[in-house]
């Protein structure tokens, strides 16, 4: 068991797969002394404390999905990066966007930027280009983006 100080109390986070089984008194002790001292009991596993920041961060990607992302700021943004990586930080100055975060986010979530979410996406995070997307196929609008015509022999 952890117990960590917050802005709003002690929480005590109980590992349970790194502990052994408790039987119902020390159980019910346990809970009391927690109680008596205001801490909070939190019940976690290795699985779920491995799973962050990546989970939080797809939950903060997928919460900008739907913001609307101008086509000239998205344009600027991939201009910005060309063959190289910047912090989020970097990124909002080079194109002007004093809250770029969710920019970014949006642009995470619609797979025109990469960023590596096993660290914290915050305005020191890096990001870059997808190395997939080719420059000039992200910048069309949906309506000039139709399929690519091959030529014979399978140049485009």
């Amino acid at each position: 068991m952890l117990v960590a100080e917050h802005d709003d109390g002690c929480i005590a986070y109980d590992i349970v797969d790194e502990r052994d089984d408790r039987d119902i008194d020390t159980e019910g002790l346990l809970l009391i002394a927690l109680d008596q001292h205001g801490v909070t009991l939190r019940a976690t596993d290795s699985l779920s404390i491995c799973a962050q920041p990546f989970a939080r961060n797809c939950e903060r990607i997928w919460e900008y999905r739907a913001l609307d992302v101008d086509h000239r700021l998205r344009a600027r943004i991939e201009r910005a990066l060309g063959r190289e990586r910047l912090s989020v930080r970097e990124l909002g100055q080079i194109v002007g966007e004093a809250d770029i975060v969710p920019i970014v986010c949006n642009l995470i979530c619609s797979r025109i930027l990469y960023c590596d979410l096993s660290a914290s996406l915050d305005l020191d995070a890096w990001v870059a280009r997808r190395p997939d997307r080719a420059i000039g196929r992200s910048l069309m609008s949906p309506k000039t983006a139709g399929p690519t015509k091959l030529k014979p022999g399978g140049a485009t």
